[in-house]
């Protein structure tokens, strides 16, 4: 099952087996937050392909050699799956914003419809999606109950948060209240439970889009973010990458030994923990993937420095100085809990708590191993040399006195 892939060449483990833990978790509505590179992409194709009926007679050959592929679920292939990707909608331009958030809409719908042929929609399909998208889902959602009144909608969604980018990196406040965005998840909480059965949303950090996400504490989909029974739901274990690096070299593809190159990926991308109960230190796949291929994309790094940068400026009140020598002398971070949602009008400036959070969410920050039971309280580290060189070169750059830090 791949977990790594895009710019550089996919890498392979199998996480097949938390389909399982999602069944079990006790929520039909999740939401699953990571930094980037986590491999969020992968979540969403494999519950797609595990959870839609046109990929039933392929299922086999899908999962080959997976975990699931031997310990199937009931609900495997149980539902019609609706897909929604954002990965576009970062950087689109004020006057284009409506018309490409409506076209990622209507090509989940779309592609809905031609994937259940059986499903026959009452008036012209292609001509309502194209009008009115988000009428048209609610219509089709109505339309779906009646026809299949036993059968149920798996949704999907990946990236929802991705035109918040723009508000909090690059002061796009028109993007804050814009009405598609709220009239579609609108619609969305209309159907839930009615036609939707379940739920799978993936993003990086957690903002509040009216009720379904987190509006008056009346959270509709769970965020499950820092669950211990998903902690290791993404990223790379110290023994996949064992795995990994024992193929690679055994193939001849590498110049270094083994332990030269889990040494450099333990500085690079490492040290990630998404549980305060947590104590298994995870691998950034698409750092680990870049650095065995030779890859290195500097506009990535370039953005990187840029968010942190925003957001380290933006935080009003906080002595930076003294956070940042916490953050060099690796000492713990501790806040009462991770903030669940965040506000987009937060943009003009974050309380600690909330800066602390975003840094988490963003992968700046990570969870001490066991933060809960040493300090009974939610305590952050840097994961990685790597990330912390971003923050040492904010703190070079804003000229902070250095005495008590070596660079």
């Amino acid at each position: 099952m791949a977990e790594s892939k895009g710019e550089v060449k996919t890498l392979s483990v199998d996480k097949s087996g938390f389909i399982e833990t999602l069944e079990k978790c006790g929520n039909a509505h999740v939401m699953m937050l990571r930094p980037h590179g986590f491999g969020k992409s992968h979540l969403i194709d494999m519950l797609f392909q595990y959870y839609d009926k046109s990929s039933a007679e392929v299922f086999n050959e899908n999962y080959a050699g997976s975990y699931i592929r031997m310990h199937p679920t009931p609900l495997k292939n149980g539902f019609r799956v609706i897909k929604f990707v954002f990965t576009g909608l970062r950087g689109v331009a004020e006057d284009s914003f409506d018309d490409s958030f409506r076209k990622c809409v209507a090509d989940g719908l779309s592609d809905f419809v031609k994937r259940n042929s059986d499903f026959e929609f009452a008036g012209a399909i292609e001509d309502e999606i194209k009008d009115d998208p988000i009428f048209a889902f609610t219509s089709i959602c109505l339309n779906f109950s009646q026809q299949f009144p036993s059968e149920k909608i798996y949704l999907l969604i990946e990236d929802y948060d991705n035109f918040a980018y723009d508000v909090l990196f690059e002061n796009r406040m028109d993007l804050v209240f814009k009405d598609v965005v709220n009239d579609f998840y609108d619609s969305i909480k209309s159907v839930l439970n009615v036609t939707i059965g379940r739920t799978f949303v993936t993003g990086v950090f957690p903002i509040e889009l009216g009720s379904l996400f987190g509006e008056s504490g009346q959270t509709t989909v769970r965020n499950l973010a820092s669950f211990r029974s998903f902690a290791n739901l993404t990223g790379f274990t110290s023994e996949d990458i064992k795995y990994l690096i024992t193929d690679y070299v055994g193939k001849g593809r590498a110049k270094r030994s083994a332990e030269e190159i889990m040494r450099d990926l333990d500085e690079r991308a490492s040290g990630y923990i998404f549980s305060p109960y947590g104590s298994e230190q995870l691998y950034n796949p698409r750092d680990c993937s870049a650095y065995l291929h030779g890859k290195k994309n500097a506009d990535e790094i370039e953005r990187y420095q840029k968010r942190l940068n925003t957001i380290l400026d933006l935080s009003q009140g906080i002595d930076l100085k003294d956070l940042l020598d916490k953050i060099f002398k690796k000492s713990l971070l501790k806040l009462t809990n991770v903030t669940p949602f965040l506000k987009l009008s937060l943009v003009s400036s974050y309380n600690l708590s909330d800066l602390l959070s975003l840094l988490f969410y963003l992968g700046y920050l990570t969870m001490a191993p066991e933060s809960i039971k040493k300090t009974g309280a939610v305590a952050l580290v840097c994961p990685n040399k790597h990330m912390e060189s971003f923050f040492r070169k904010y703190y070079e750059e804003k000229k902070f006195d250095q005495d008590d830090i070596e660079f």
